[in-house]
């Protein structure tokens, strides 16, 4: 009767070891963003990373569902060029204060966002080596970011308003009119209708915004994202694998309040609402082990 009973409970653990798999993965994303361009704006593909936990709960010896805990970066590379375009010229000296120049716009900039994902994803196990999967996955954001230059040339004044800025900003953590800590009071020279005036050489994401005008926006980057997924793993023994998956978005990754044209200005004379929807593409490459 023991040894039944023993027999019993290692059938019984058997069975739920096998019900039961937890995994790792880890390896590179390759992400960009997908929305409508204006004329001079261009969006490539930037490399980041991701590693994380999963769980599956195995139905049978072909289906399972998954859930995993990710940290997982994204991005892309923006450029922007173009010969009318318009600039908010801020200076720290002189009489003329903030004003608005048209001009040429040479814009390199490179996207970084930070995420803790969550993918649910249901697996089908076509055979012993090859998994296909889908599902959702739900991304929050916690570090936005971007670092690059801006160079502009007054259409009317090339000679006295011409430079180049370093863009280091933090979505999250910049307010308005702020430049970056650790940029110390680097400052290009300007000449504006015949008067001296200087400007500071490096912004943070909000310099061109009062504190009042952010609290009416808000800040560039929503919070919460989420995906679609698709892919395949290749099993190299009964634990290791490699796998491809591509995610697109759902939602606008950007507060549309705050993202303005660079090409055309209202009756106004204020920049324009870009009344669009950026979302994110991703393909992630992994390396992982299931126990």
């Amino acid at each position: 009767m023991k040894k039944l009973f023993f027999l019993f409970l290692i059938a019984l653990c058997t069975n739920l070891s096998a019900q039961h798999r937890f995994g790792v993965r880890a390896g590179l994303n390759y992400a960009n963003f997908s929305g409508e361009l204006e004329a001079g704006e261009n969006y490539e593909w930037a490399s980041g990373f991701h590693f994380g936990i999963n769980y599956t709960y195995q139905f049978s010896e072909v289906f399972g569902l998954r859930g995993e805990l990710l940290y997982t970066q994204k991005g892309s590379r923006q450029t922007f060029f173009s010969t009318e375009s318009f600039q908010d010229v801020i200076t720290i000296s002189g009489n003329t204060g903030s004003f608005l120049e048209r001009g040429t716009v040479d814009l390199a900039i490179r996207h970084t966002q930070n995420y803790f994902s969550i993918p649910i994803t249901a697996q089908l196990q076509l055979t012993d080596k090859w998994e296909l999967f889908g599902g959702l996955s739900l991304d929050l954001l916690f570090a936005p970011s971007a670092g690059g230059t801006l160079f502009f040339e007054s259409a009317d004044q090339p000679q006295n308003i011409r430079y180049e800025l370093r863009l280091d900003y933090n979505y999250r953590n910049d307010n308005a009119g702020e430049i970056p800590f650790n940029s110390g009071t680097q400052q290009t020279s300007l000449l504006i209708e015949g008067e001296p005036s200087s400007i500071f050489r490096v912004r943070g994401a909000y310099y061109d915004y009062t504190t009042a005008e952010l609290e009416a926006t808000g800040k560039l980057y929503n919070f919460l994202d989420a995906s679609v997924i698709l892919g395949t793993n290749f099993f190299l023994n009964k634990g290791f694998y490699v796998g491809v998956r591509g995610e697109l978005g759902l939602f606008d990754k950007t507060n549309s309040a705050i993202d303005f044209s660079r090409n055309m200005l209202d009756v106004d004379g204020n920049f324009i609402e870009r009344d669009d929807k950026d979302i994110s593409q991703n393909i992630s490459l992994s390396f992982g082990f299931r126990f």
